[in-house]
C-alpha cells in the first residue's frame, strides 16, 4: 500500500504518472464522484500546468500531483472505496494548490470553474 506524499519531492514523484488523455478520461468519468468542488481543483492543477508560467519544480510538483489523482492504487485505492478512495487524492491536489496558490490567475481560476460548470451541465 502507498502512503500519503508528505515532502514535495514526493509529490513530485508521480509526475511521471502524468498524462493528459488519461486525465481528461478520469476527471469526466470520476466527476460525480468527486463533485464539483474536487473537479474544479482538479482542472484548476490542469491549466495552472498549461499556462506554464512556473519554474521546473513548479511544474513537477503540479505535474506529480495530476499524477497521483490517476494512479488508482494510492494511500486509498480510488476503486476499493470509490467516494472514499478520492480523499488522499484530493488532499493532495489541495495542499499543491495552496503551495502554488499564487500562480492561480483570474483566468486559470474562470477556465477551471467554466469547464466544471460544462461537466455538470449547468
Amino acid at each position: 500500500m502507498e502512503k500519503l506524499p508528505t515532502t514535495l519531492s514526493d509529490i513530485s514523484y508521480y509526475a511521471s504518472y502524468y498524462q493528459e488523455n488519461a486525465l481528461v478520461s478520469k476527471v469526466l468519468k470520476c466527476c460525480r464522484l468527486i463533485g464539483r468542488f474536487g473537479t474544479t481543483q482538479v482542472l484548476t492543477l490542469y491549466y495552472m500546468l498549461q499556462a506554464g508560467e512556473m519554474t521546473m519544480k513548479e511544474k513537477l510538483l503540479l505535474a506529480g500531483a495530476l499524477g497521483y489523482f490517476l494512479l488508482p492504487i494510492d494511500l486509498i485505492p480510488d476503486f476499493a472505496m470509490p467516494f472514499i478512495g478520492f480523499t488522499d487524492d484530493l488532499a493532495v491536489t489541495s495542499i499543491v494548490l495552496r503551495i502554488l496558490s499564487r500562480h492561480i490567475t483570474p483566468a486559470i481560476r474562470e477556465k477551471a470553474r467554466l469547464r466544471a460548470a460544462a461537466i455538470f451541465e449547468d
